[in-house]
């Protein structure tokens, strides 16, 4: 039995086609046929039902794809110990975010510290997140939306909520802490971006039987800028976020008591997917980082300190 054949197998279990399989690993359609074959041989069992269109594990290679995936991720994983020793870390890794903002100063120390690692990020809202995975076109997602199932499993970063941001000249501009009464009322500028911010202010409002005057809602940072300098009303940001707008001077955050707007960000990933070295050495650089004080990263209130 050969590493090449195990890995066709896990490629062929994932992809359910032996010729998207084919194309994701290189070779032939029936180079890959013939050594899914011998692997069956020497199994002495099949481990895939085949049908016109597709090819399926079957109980005995759903069996056999657990010990696979396990023994290849440790094969990997020790492989990339000894170049991480060596200082020779490469690789690919891909994700999708609905947070990228978030993340910008966690990514900026990994690419600085892993040089030759190959790095691709794409944007996505919290809800479209899922049905990508399944498409096995990224490694893992980092997302706002927490979900456990048979199918995807959750490893919780940070939990975050959303201040008040307001210009300088702003009567609340004084204040170290707003109230939800507070903001009753208010003309709000609600930034409609990929962190789901439109949800977690409607949520928060509708939690204390009150529901937001939402004035403006866009997704400009530019035109949400003017409109606070503007005095036309107050926008929200992740309390974590470091860098929210161009004149970032010009503007107070300021925490809501009781803290309604809270979110979550997590790695959400495929269960059961084989983890590129380069993947797995950045999901552990994303877990340490949000578990490790940076001073130069704003503290959220004490009841929303990093988990």
């Amino acid at each position: 039995m050969e590493l090449a054949q195990l890995r066709y197998f896990v490629a062929v279990a994932q992809t359910q086609h032996l010729t998207r399989a084919a194309e994701q690993l290189h070779i032939s359609q029936p180079a890959l046929s013939k050594a899914i074959s011998r692997l069956e041989a020497e199994l002495g069992t099949t481990i895939f039902d085949r049908s016109a269109n597709r090819i399926t594990l079957n109980p005995s290679g759903e069996l056999f794809l657990q010990y696979v995936q396990d023994s290849l991720s440790a094969l990997d994983s020790g492989m990339a110990a000894i170049r991480s020793q060596s200082g020779s870390v490469a690789g690919d890794v891909s994700i999708m975010t609905s947070c990228s903002s978030l993340l910008q100063p966690a990514i900026r120390a990994f690419l600085t510290e892993h040089k030759q690692i190959r790095y691709q990020q794409y944007r996505f809202s919290a809800d479209l997140i899922a049905d990508q995975l399944e498409g096995r076109s990224v490694d893992f997602a980092v997302s706002t939306t927490p979900m456990t199932s048979v199918k995807f499993s959750w490893t919780s970063l940070v939990q975050d909520e959303l201040c008040v941001m307001v210009a300088a000249q702003h009567p609340f501009a004084g204040r170290q802490e707003l109230s939800i009464e507070d903001l009753k009322g208010q003309p709000l500028i609600i930034s409609n971006n990929l962190l789901s911010i439109h949800d977690i202010i409607v949520d928060g409002f509708a939690a204390q039987g009150l529901r937001p005057d939402i004035a403006y809602e866009l997704n400009n940072p530019p035109l949400t800028e003017q409109l606070l300098l503007e005095n036309r009303g107050i926008a929200f940001m992740p309390c974590l976020h470091t860098d929210p707008l161009p004149g970032a001077s010009e503007f107070i955050r300021i925490p809501v008591a009781g803290h309604p707007f809270r979110y979550e960000v997590g790695i959400l990933k495929l269960r059961g997917r084989f983890q590129r070295p380069a993947a797995r050495i950045l999901e552990q650089h994303l877990i340490d980082w949000f578990r490790t004080p940076h001073p130069e990263l704003p503290s959220p209130p004490e009841a929303m300190q990093p988990l």
